[in-house]
């Protein structure tokens, strides 16, 4: 009997060690799948901020041309179209109405910046845009004539996009509107910088 109490005594203590160790297990899984589920929410959090600045700078495209299509339509529809002027001239903006007028081309060939809006979604920084456009060129293909001009928009984060846009110029004198015929990431510059082609490819 002594010889099993004894025994028994000896034992005591033997599952402490098996115990931390399974705890120490459990403890390093559970830290690493931590790591690893932060770590992915923060990747997705990267993804979708760069997912609303492309957007933002894409979508700043679609207002310059909606902005000169809406003007060139309204000159039209009031009988005052002149596809030697109002092509080339530039779309200005009321920073406090929206209003939008027909205004002159900036010295080097350039409409004035549009100056920074924001979108619907003020919640992100990146979230607003300006752009410039630049005044028409005239190119004669074997379909017929086009005028051609260049956007370059840019995010709240710096991120530039270019656009070539075109109007047809047919012979009927019927209305015609610009539409985006190429677009292109630009090198991506301080959002306070000037916009220019610079660091754009060639379209």
């Amino acid at each position: 009997m002594t010889r099993r109490l004894a025994a028994r005594r000896d034992e005591r203590g033997f599952v402490l060690p098996i115990v931390l160790g399974v705890l120490l297990v459990v403890t390093l899984v559970t830290g690493a799948l931590l790591m690893y589920a932060v770590q992915g929410s923060q990747a997705a959090n990267e993804a979708r901020k760069d997912m609303r600045a492309s957007a933002t700078a894409d979508a700043a495209i679609d207002v310059a041309v909606y902005r000169l299509n809406k003007t060139l339509a309204t000159s039209s529809i009031t009988g005052v179209v002149n596809l030697a002027s109002d092509v080339v001239s530039c779309v200005q903006v009321d920073a406090l109405t929206g209003a939008l007028s027909v205004g002159s081309l900036a010295v080097g060939g350039w409409c004035p910046a549009i100056p920074w809006e924001a979108t619907e979604d003020t919640a992100v920084g990146s979230n607003k845009f300006r752009y410039i456009v630049s005044s028409s060129v005239k190119v004669t293909g074997s379909i017929g004539d086009v005028l051609q001009r260049k956007v370059v928009s840019q995010d709240g984060a710096g991120r530039r996009v270019v656009a070539l846009i075109q109007l047809d110029l047919n012979p009927d004198n019927i209305l015609s509107l610009f539409s985006v015929k190429r677009t292109a990431e630009c090198r991506p510059t301080a959002p306070g910088a000037a916009l220019t082609l610079t660091g754009c490819p060639a379209l």
